[in-house]
């Protein structure tokens, strides 16, 4: 009897790991489009970003897996995009400098994280901003799901406004969300898959999706992009710019991948193999000819649907191997982008109940001092859509409320100095 308990224990772990990888690289397939039409942007291929691409976040996502951990790594289209807009088509950065600048950040951050002190860094970030964190990144993922389905859009009167509910991107994203919500009301378990499934086959039926004659496509194009990083400057102003630049990249990853497994997986955040990991990864993808890897969003999703280890991410590095030699279908799914909808705005409601709970639970312990960072937090992270910004908010305000309550020694040295780190990125940062 105990045997065949075991057994379906672990077919029932089977299933809903398998469940969790799939949904995770589902929702990831879309950056696999958006990522190399950026960097085309900045002169590089198609072909050999789009394989960059897919070989590092395949090497990152298994390197999660053998480090037990549900989670994907890839470029981060926040990062590319102001990489290549902001830094490389404004000031002029080849897109063999930003390897460069990709490359001498891995470096910094797999050192700088690799040591006691680094570690001691990071760990000091104040509990009500730790609390925070959860939210604030479910924030951005819900706002980055209703942008992408076009249910929210920009608007010259306010923030944001509603979109138009005759456009089938809207209508079916809408679908899709409304259905993933009943099935997590009822209690259904890979609500997330199934919610996402539904949406993928009401959009091929309806033939917004049309698949191409020749859906596969062989890895290549990296004979233009490997090894082509540089970093010389032509002049000691371009070297001043690059050096300001890596910094502020370097703080990003940073507090992106720190953020980012703080929120998904906290235990974790205590192993001080897994931030050196994610910069080495990132590393090993400049000389391929991809830019900085994180932990996706869509990792989220992984942990939402009930990915606990690395089986989750053998799953998700299966389906994107696969992803590798699907270049034309992952261009027609880029644009009708409605898969991914539901998958990012739940998981970031499910993010978002996770921290409000944290926060309920401690707020009879917590003071106004504790309070102001937590909100300042949710409020800037998903307004700027930047996590760095986020935590810098947070741990200065915290820090300034601390001072005025006199309570200075409570303040950690690691806390003093992630503020004046924070202090030097708002004021020289490049962002």
């Amino acid at each position: 009897m105990s045997n065949r308990t075991t057994s379906l224990r672990e077919e029932n772990v089977w299933r809903s790991e398998l469940k969790a990888g799939i949904t995770a690289a589902g929702t990831l397939l879309a950056g696999f489009v958006v990522v190399p039409n950026l960097l085309v942007q900045a002169g590089m291929s198609f072909t050999g970003a789009y394989t960059a691409y897919a070989i590092t976040s395949l090497m990152g996502t298994l390197c999660m897996a053998w480090l037990r951990l549900p989670l994907l790594l890839a470029p981060e289209t926040a990062v590319a995009g102001w990489l290549v807009c902001l830094v490389s088509i404004s000031q002029g950065v080849s897109w063999q400098q930003l390897l460069g600048l990709t490359a001498a950040a891995s470096l910094v951050g797999a050192g700088l994280w690799s040591t006691t002190a680094g570690c001691r860094i990071v760990e000091s970030l104040p509990e009500s901003v730790r609390q925070a964190l959860p939210g604030g990144f479910g924030l951005m993922l819900i706002l980055m799901g209703l942008s992408q389905g076009r249910l929210v859009i920009s608007s010259p009167w306010s923030l944001t406004m509603l979109g138009n509910f005759q456009d089938p991107l809207v209508y079916f994203g809408l679908l899709g969300i409304i259905a993933t919500l009943a099935l997590l009301a009822m209690k259904v378990h890979g609500a997330l898959l199934y919610g996402m499934l539904v949406t993928a086959v009401l959009a091929l039926l309806e033939g917004f999706w049309v698949l191409p004659a020749a859906p596969f496509l062989l890895p290549e194009g990296l004979e233009y992009t490997a090894g082509q990083l540089n970093l010389l400057p032509a002049n000691g102003a371009e070297a001043a710019r690059l050096a300001g630049t890596g910094l502020a990249l370097l703080l990003v990853l940073g507090s992106l991948n720190f953020g980012s497994l703080r929120a998904l997986c906290p235990e974790a955040a205590k192993d001080r193999r897994v931030l050196p990991a994610i910069f080495g990864i990132s590393l090993l993808g400049s000389l391929l000819g991809s830019l900085p890897v994180t932990i996706a969003p869509a990792s989220a999703g992984a942990v939402m649907s009930g990915g606990r280890g690395r089986l989750t991410a053998v799953f998700a590095a299966a389906v994107l191997l696969l992803a590798l030699c699907c270049e034309p279908v992952l261009a027609c799914m880029a644009d009708f982008p409605v898969m991914t909808v539901p998958v990012l705005t739940v998981s970031g409601l499910l993010l978002l109940q996770r921290s409000l709970q944290g926060l309920y639970q401690g707020t009879a312990k917590m003071e106004l001092v504790d309070i102001v960072p937590a909100a300042c937090l949710l409020i800037v992270m998903p307004l700027s859509w930047n996590i760095a910004a986020g935590l810098g908010t947070g741990i200065l305000s915290w820090c300034l409320m601390s001072v005025c309550a006199g309570q200075v020694r409570r303040i950690p040295w690691g806390t003093w100095l992630l503020a004046a780190v924070f202090l030097l990125y708002f004021l020289y940062g490049s962002i």
